[in-house]
């Protein structure tokens, strides 16, 4: 049976963000831990500038399978149709996991195209896969600041909460809204992924028509083409032929279009 998401899209709306118990199975955080840290392995050492206790891998879904799987998920599709209207596209899927020692994230906002609109351009989920607790750095956030001006202030003390939840949990929250990841003061990892959507007619934070690999693409269900902006391109015109607009192909997605 569907889950009804409208409860969580109307906090999102009115506070900012939203948690979202048991999205994921016991068996889906576990094949998803074990392909993060397969990732991490194969990318040892590499530095992505979030700390010794921090670590960070981006465009998941052309690393692994379970990522292309999991990023269609129908909760989270509901609830960004909702958000962002029906031809949303994915902005990017990473993690950013902390052990522990990783300190206090500042506050910042992930994405604010123009204060002048009033409804949201990108939204944010972060995937839990393990439990996130207060002492284990979950996302620490400040209720209501989606709708503020400005973005928040060094030294200034605001009221904040914590997206707590069991793994396979889902927090959701207005890309504007004031967040941080928090301080794992705990003994083990606090591993999350964030899946970061977006209006099929703003910038995302990774061009995913140049960055999968296109032996990815014939394999792909059309929702995941969509998702990857495929059909959001910008075309560009080629300079041996005059008024004729290339794009990347992909599976319903034709190489050239009419200018």
């Amino acid at each position: 049976m569907a889950r009804d998401v409208s409860q969580y899209v109307h906090e999102v709306t009115t506070q900012g963000y939203t948690v979202i118990p048991d999205v994921f199975s016991a068996d889906e955080v576990e094949r998803m831990r074990e392909a993060i840290e397969e990732i991490f392995a194969r990318e040892e050492g590499t530095l992505a500038g979030h700390g010794p206790s921090v670590r960070f891998s981006i465009n998941l879904t052309n690393k692994h399978a379970v990522f292309r799987e999991m990023i269609q998920h129908p909760v989270i599709m509901d609830v960004m149709a909702q958000l962002l209207a029906d031809d949303f596209i994915l902005s990017s899927l990473h993690t950013r996991s902390t052990y522990p020692g990783a300190p206090l994230q500042f506050l910042h906002r992930d994405w604010l195209l123009d204060k002048r609109i009033p409804f949201p351009t990108h939204v944010n989920s972060m995937w839990m896969l393990d439990d996130f607790t207060v002492e284990n750095g979950a996302t620490r956030v400040v209720p209501g600041s989606h709708l503020w001006d400005g973005d928040p202030e060094e030294g200034r003390t605001y009221p904040e909460d914590y997206a707590v939840g069991r793994a396979g949990s889902v927090a959701v929250f207005d890309s504007r809204t004031y967040h941080s990841g928090g301080a794992n003061r705990s003994n083990g990892p606090r591993r999350g992924l964030t899946g970061f959507f977006c209006r099929s007619w703003t910038k995302p934070q990774e061009d995913h028509t140049r960055s999968v690999d296109p032996a990815l693409l014939a394999d792909a269900s059309p929702l995941l083409i969509k998702l990857w902006g495929f059909h959001a391109q910008a075309p560009w015109e080629i300079p041996t032929e005059p008024n004729v607009l290339k794009q990347l192909p992909a599976p319903g997605v034709p190489e050239t279009i009419p200018a």
